[in-house]
């Protein structure tokens, strides 16, 4: 080994080991995530396939082999043991589902993915959760038994602070809680930390920072005795608490920003819950707003808002529904909805109960007093909601041009209003060699008619040439049809052409109501408002629009011509997606009569969306980029609808803004579009009493008078609203054009200064719907319905039916409901858990009968009473607990002979633990030393930085090696590629709840700390740092480095040992102790220091 080798590792070796003999592995166990697979996945699969005859519920059982004890699955039956751990190829199990040698089931073989997890299952060490090994009757399920029998399902009671015998030592009630049961064990509290460690512990725990020398040595040198309570509200009110506690609740929501599995899709938008989640910490949000925030933030009235934008917070919070992982293009969709419920439910109740709610899917709980009816009771509240992209409003700008929108469309239905009729009659104009002028004189209508009049019946006439000899008027639905037909029928021939026109548009109409027939009509707009339908943005406004208001797509003067919902109906900028109620699709396809241009049109089958990404098994369940060309008509969707007849769906029509989407009917068939029928007007008029051109030029006459007074009486029709666009189109009809082109231009005005909205990951109310219970979790095997509640064992059985929508405030509103006993023990559990490494409920996920006890029940109790009594507040709880004595404790203890009997564990807090930092304090005090670090808040995350054996399919952008200074929060979680430093020291892979990381030592931490490229980055930036004063001496900087990194002075063979160490690296490199290479070294290792990793 060369010099520079050993003099390094030696450094290394008596650095690292400094705190070394404190730290403490644990005994191994099957860890969380290998239950949690176990729970969620191999017991289901067991209890569906196997149990019938494996198990001690089967009425004979066969082979003498039981499947539901890891003990009789080692034993196993007749032909020996049924799994050998850890070697699937070895185990019976294995073979039998694979259909080698036996074939178990035998009524069908699992699919390929179920024998990959029973694989994985016994490759893992077929981990199973500790039971009794007794066989035993457990009869019927009994909710209230279950209940009685275990702590966490009994309500909270007042607990009264206990007295201590050492009454000098407690400074709050915490401490009285835990020096009583020291007393009772006869241990005494450990001393008090020095300054310097605890300014350390302080601010790592409530910011993730480490402190800076200067903040350092100020608090140490401050005589005043509230020095440490000043700097716990300075800590508090940091801008960076957020940054800190949000992080501990994305572990609680598997927060990622891509959707994982083959292709690792991004999920749009997702930071957007992260900086919600930093503004709620550091706001402090009450704690019961939060959870109803998560919850049915979407439902709140009023929401609360953005202090300072003004745009809906609440609503953000309900996207932590879909921040877990999903896959594209699944052949049983409806099965795919059932285990993303599933994901959603446990999470949901691990995170705000405490509860493994999802042990329920598939048999009533195990061990706990959740029955398989509550499983999908929950699931009922979900099956009645939908994801959404909402859209927020900063700054209300959106809002207030929508608002001066309106009014300009206001002043343009007002300036239409005001039409007047321009020269002759309409009936002078249709009649040959009869203008205009000669009708009216003889009726008297042309008194004082300038010359100018003139000019424009000659124009009018000219148009109404132009348009009878275009293809337009060849069409039944134009209002001149009938005009166009007749026009140049001789008198001898009148009345045959009058019968042969009659006889075509009855079979054209007849022909429209048969093929009308065929279609089951899902929507007609012309029927009145939105009603049951659901509206996102300001696009579409509150309701259709009809006759009377203005044809904003006519470019001209123009009524519109039916009732439609209209996202263009203001302008073009404005944005909005239309939500259909759900229904069964009982057909193949399904027809929309529209208007439109870059429009989007999905079919939301059982909640499925990631057809975006890949159509692959849903083509045509999205429409996109819709253009009509400006005209009506019908557009289809069809190819793979026919996979999903029977299933749950709604419609959602989409204008993402630059488009719109102007929709009357929509309807279902297997065969095709309707015809749309004759015109309305033509079809009246053909069954008028007309014999001659005359006759029929004064039927439009009376129609069109009759249009004008229908206008004047603000009761236009469909048919009379063509009629008078089609005199406005010939000039027959004027309005002020220097009017209108005013208001357009400043509608146009308007328009061009929308913003494009704030768009987050959302739940939405859908249409009320209880689940049914799917035996042994099967969608193909339904079960009982059951009603939409809150679990049995807390909220009772009899509780309120939900009344309208999915009923998501109302289970908030029982989740916080005070006589809850889990929502404010878990809260201050999980909060204890972060400042003491350890909860006063171990187990925080599981209060279950599977968790472990408590520690301090009654402290748990007093902690979660005051948490309500002080407003639900976070912030109380941590302030609480950082001022006791308990917290301020040093993690030394003298007598060692003693703690190692009576509490060897720390259990009781005999000492203050040592902690080691979780993975993005470790990266964030790199860069908060070496000055690099970015205090920016908030905004897109960074790109993760990939190493060149990050390989794989949906491989993003590389982002940068320091991810660009900022706080390990804002770098982009990537389910498929995970910083390999980040995973190393414990973050958790976002697959479900995880509200205690694991704590290994393994040899990759010391790998990634020896030879990450970011690690000697950042030594490097250090060491330059620490050089930037050439006049320091090589202690100084020493010294210097020490407290950056560590908050205290070396010791004096510290100092001796990393003096010798600089020496003999200048040596090295041939050079003196200003090399940065030198210093970069020194940095390095100080960075792999035991002490700068861990809280002590």
């Amino acid at each position: 080994m060369d010099r520079f080798n050993f003099s390094y590792w030696m450094l290394l070796c008596f650095l690292s080991s400094f705190l070394a003999d404190k730290v403490v592995g644990e005994e191994p166990k099957p860890s969380a995530e290998s239950l949690e697979f176990f729970e969620r996945k191999v017991r289901p699969l067991l209890a569906t396939h196997c149990y019938e005859c494996h198990s001690e519920q089967a009425k004979r059982l066969e082979g003498g082999l039981y499947l539901d004890r890891r003990e009789d699955l080692l034993s196993g039956g007749d032909s020996g043991p049924a799994i050998e751990p850890g070697d699937p190829e070895s185990s019976l199990l294995i073979s039998a589902v694979r259909y080698d040698d036996f074939e178990m089931p035998p009524k069908g073989k699992l699919s390929d993915a179920e024998v990959a997890i029973l694989h994985r299952w016994v490759k893992e060490g077929a981990p199973w959760p500790a039971e009794s090994t007794a066989r035993v009757d457990r009869g019927e399920f009994n909710l209230e038994q279950r209940k009685q029998s275990h702590w966490a399902w009994q309500m909270l009671q007042p607990v009264e602070v206990p007295t201590t015998a050492n009454s000098e030592w407690p400074r709050n009630a915490i401490d009285h809680f835990i020096l009583d049961r020291l007393e009772q064990e006869e241990l005494v509290p450990a001393e008090p930390a020095n300054r310097a460690a605890l300014v350390r512990r302080l601010y790592f725990d409530l910011i993730g920072l480490p402190p800076t020398a200067a903040e350092v040595r100020e608090f140490c040198d401050d005589p005043d005795p509230q020095a440490y309570d000043k700097l716990v509200e300075r800590l508090l009110g940091s801008e960076h608490f957020g940054e800190k506690w949000a992080r501990h609740w994305l572990d609680l929501v598997r927060y990622g920003e891509t959707l994982g599995h083959e292709f690792d899709y991004p999920l749009h938008d997702a930071y957007r819950y992260r900086d919600y989640l930093i503004r709620a910490f550091n706001q402090d949000v009450p704690y019961n707003t939060l959870l109803t925030e998560h919850l049915a933030g979407d439902l709140m009235s009023p929401p609360r808002r953005h202090l300072t934008e003004g745009y809906n917070e609440s609503i953000i919070g309900t996207g932590f529904w879909f921040l877990g992982e999903a896959i594209h293009a699944p052949t049983d969709v409806r099965a795919d909805e059932a285990d993303r419920i599933d994901n959603q439910l446990d999470v949901m109740s691990k995170t705000f109960l405490a509860l493994t709610v999802a042990c329920s899917r598939c048999h009533d709980h195990k061990f706990d007093p959740i029955p398989t009816a509550d499983y999908y009771s929950l699931a009922g509240f979900l099956q009645s909601s939908r994801r959404q992209h909402a859209m927020l409003d900063p700054g209300q700008r959106i809002a207030q041009a929508a608002l001066e929108l309106q009014e300009r469309a206001a002043d343009l239905d007002q300036s239409l209003q005001q039409v007047r009729p321009s020269g002759g009659l309409l009936s002078g104009y249709l009649l040959p060699g009869s203008g205009g002028q000669e009708t009216a004189t003889e009726t008297g209508s042309n008194h004082g008619q300038e010359e100018g009049d003139v000019g424009q019946e000659a124009e009018v006439r000219r148009r109404l040439k132009d348009l009878l000899a275009s293809e337009a008027t060849a069409d039944p639905r134009h209002p001149l049809y009938l005009w166009r037909f007749m026009m140049d029928a001789s008198p001898e021939e009148f009345a045959n052409r009058k019968q042969e026109v009659q006889r075509q548009l009855v079979e054209k109409e007849q022909a429209a109501a048969k093929s009308s027939e065929q279609i089951q009509w899902f929507e007609d707009f012309r029927d009145g408002g939105f009603e049951d339908w659901y509206v996102t943005g300001e696009a579409f406004g509150e309701a259709p629009i009809g006759p009377g208001q203005v044809d904003v797509y006519a470019g001209e003067p123009r009524f519109a011509t039916e009732h439609r919902a209209d996202s263009g109906r203001l302008g073009k900028k404005l944005q909005g997606v239309l939500r259909s109620p759900t229904f069964v699709l009982e057909h193949t396809q399904i027809h929309y009569r529209m208007r439109a241009d870059k429009a989007r049109v999905r079919l939301i089958v059982d909640g499925y969306v990631m057809d975006e990404f890949n159509a692959l098994l849903f083509a045509d369940i999205t429409l996109e980029n819709v253009d009509t060309k400006g005209r009506t008509s019908w557009v289809t969707q069809r190819r793979d609808l026919h996979h999903y007849v029977g299933h749950r769906a709604h419609l959602e029509i989409i204008d993402h803004g630059d488009g719109f989407a102007a929709v009357d009917r929509i309807g279902f068939s297997d065969g095709g579009p309707p015809i749309d029928p004759p015109n309305s007007l033509v079809m009246q008029l053909s069954r008028g009493d007309w014999d001659s051109h005359q006759d029929l030029a004064d039927a439009y006459q009376q129609q069109f008078e009759r249009s004008l007074d229908q206008l004047e009486a603000g009761e236009l029709s469909d048919e009379t609203a063509e009629l008078l666009n089609l005199a406005l189109e010939l000039g027959a009809l004027q309005v002020d054009r220097k009017q209108w082109q005013a208001i357009v231009e400043s509608r146009n005005a308007i328009d061009a200064t929308v913003p494009a909205p704030m768009k987050v990951i959302a739940l939405e109310d859908g249409d009320g719907e209880n689940d049914r219970i799917h035996i042994r979790g099967s969608h193909k095997n339904l079960g009982d319905v059951v009603p939409r509640q809150m679990l049995q064992a807390i909220a009772g059985p009899e509780q309120p039916d939900i009344a309208n929508g999915s009923g998501r405030l109302e289970l908030a509103n029982r989740m916080v409901d005070p006589s809850n006993p889990f929502v404010s023990r878990v809260l201050v559990n999980r909060v204890w858990h972060h400042l003491f490494g350890r909860g006063i409920v171990p187990s925080v996920d599981d209060f279950g009968a599977m968790g472990q006890p408590a520690s301090h029940p009654e402290l748990l109790d007093w902690l979660a009473i005051d948490f309500m009594e002080q407003g639900w507040s976070i912030k109380h709880v941590i302030r609480q607990i950082v001022m006791s004595k308990t917290y301020q404790m040093t993690s030394s203890y003298p007598d060692r002979e003693a703690v190692a009997t009576l509490d060897p564990e720390n259990v009781l807090l005999h000492r203050a633990p040592i902690r080691r930092l979780p993975a993005e304090s470790i990266r964030d005090a790199m860069l908060s030393v070496a000055g690099a670090l970015n205090p920016k808040l908030y905004g897109q995350s960074v790109p993760v930085h990939l190493s060149q054996f990050m390989e794989g399919r949906g491989r993003p952008s590389n982002g940068p090696l320091d991810g660009e200074g900022r706080r390990s929060i804002y770098i982009r979680i990537q389910r498929n590629f995970l910083s390999p430093m980040m995973l190393a020291f414990d973050m958790p892979s976002p697959f479900s709840t995880m509200g205690r990381r694991s704590n290994s030592n393994v040899p990759a931490q010391s790998l990634i700390l020896m030879n990450d490229p970011f690690v000697w980055q950042q030594a490097e930036r250090w060491a330059q740092k620490i050089m930037s004063d050439s006049a320091m001496t090589t202690d100084q900087r020493i010294e210097m480095a020490f407290e950056s990194a560590l908050g205290r002075l070396p010791t004096p063979s510290q100092l001796q040992r990393v003096h010798r160490f600089v020496e003999d690296q200048a040596e090295i490199y041939q050079s003196d102790v200003n090399d940065p290479r030198v210093w970069t070294d020194v940095c390095h290792a100080i960075l792999n220091m035991k002490e700068f990793i861990y809280l002590n």
